[in-house]
Parts: C-alpha cells; sequence; structure tokens
C-alpha cells in the first residue's frame, strides 16, 4: 500500500474513532431572514436542557391570545412618555410563544424612528419563562413541541437588547439612548443585549 493510498482510510478511522468517543455535535437545523436580525441559525442540541416545567410552550389551542399590544397598558406608558406608537405589524419569534407586535415610535426627537417587537403575554409566568430562553449574548435556548431541545444565535442588524417586566417582553434593536433609558425606565435594565 502505497503511502497516498492510505491516507484517506487513515482519515476515515480517526473520523469514525472520534465520533464514536461521544455526543454528536449541534446539527445546524434552519436559517431564516427575520426583521431584525439578518440570520438565525437554529441548531437541534445533541445534549438536552435540563428539564423545567416552563421549558416549552403549550400545546397548540390551549394558550389565551396575547393582549394587543397596541392597546397594553405598555404602549400607553410609551405614548405617556411623549413618543407616538404605530403598528408596523405582526411580530413573531419561534422562540417565543405568542405573537406581538412590531411597533415604530416617533416623536422625542427621534430621527429616524425607532422599531421594536412587543409582546403582551396574558400570564407574566410565561413571559418570565420566555424571557429565560434568551441567554445573555442573546443566544436563544427552548424546548420545540416534540421535545426536542434547541438553540439559536442570530446576526443582528444592530445591537439588540431584551426586555422584560410582568406581562411585557420587549426587543429592541438600536443604539438610541432615549429609547434605551426609556425602556429601561418602564421595564427594568435590560436581560439580554449587547
Amino acid at each position: 500500500m502505497t503511502r497516498s493510498s492510505w491516507r484517506p482510510a487513515r482519515y476515515l478511522s480517526i473520523l469514525l474513532a472520534l465520533a464514536a468517543c461521544g455526543p454528536s455535535l449541534p446539527t445546524p437545523i434552519a436559517s431564516e431572514t427575520t426583521g431584525l436580525a439578518l440570520a438565525t441559525t437554529a441548531t437541534r442540541l445533541a445534549s438536552p436542557l435540563p428539564r423545567t416545567a416552563s421549558t416549552a410552550c403549550p400545546s397548540p389551542g390551549t394558550a389565551s391570545p396575547a393582549a394587543p399590544v397596541e392597546q397594553s397598558a405598555f404602549a400607553a406608558q410609551l405614548r405617556g412618555k411623549g413618543f407616538t406608537v404605530e403598528r408596523v405589524a405582526e411580530a413573531s419569534q419561534r422562540f417565543l410563544c405568542i405573537y406581538g407586535a412590531q411597533l415604530r415610535l416617533s416623536g422625542r426627537g427621534l430621527a429616524p424612528p425607532a422599531e421594536l417587537q412587543a409582546y403582551s403575554y396574558d400570564d407574566p409566568a410565561l413571559a418570565a419563562a420566555n424571557a429565560r430562553r434568551v441567554q445573555p449574548d442573546t443566544s436563544v435556548r427552548w424546548t420545540e413541541s416534540d421535545g426536542s431541545e434547541m438553540m439559536a444565535q442570530f446576526v443582528w442588524v444592530a445591537p439588540p437588547h431584551f426586555f422584560q417586566a410582568g406581562r411585557v417582553l420587549v426587543l429592541y434593536t438600536g443604539t438610541d439612548q432615549t429609547v434605551l433609558a426609556t425602556l429601561a425606565e418602564l421595564l427594568g435594565p435590560q436581560f439580554a443585549g449587547r
């Protein structure tokens, strides 16, 4: 056997040995583009996350619909701070259990207007459980309805900032200090972001 002919066999045997040594690496299963992220890669984890009662979303049809964000106390608080609040579109993130609203904020010297995603939950415990899925670096871990443990990493269009208080969870991608200060005043300090 010549030296060049046994190299592929040697590399194959090394790869097979490495594969037998432990759990497989996470496998990317999806990439998508969203309004606030340029790309998302969702990965099925080889090692399951620690189980908690609140890891998975309720089964379809068992969760109450979310309160309309544009009519919520949060939107009223933003208006009370001098912002004009306009609903631009429905918002959704795969790792959150409800739909929200893409809101455009204007006024208070904002140029251009700022956009954020706001989710108004009927159950504060579900809002807190969804917030726990978001890691400090803004990667996300959650459980799919089939029990698969998932992780997603995002390439954001601007620095992301996650806020949550009570029934409200907000994702703002931007750097406007007026918006950040207002969100921190209304919802407390960001729990994840850059």
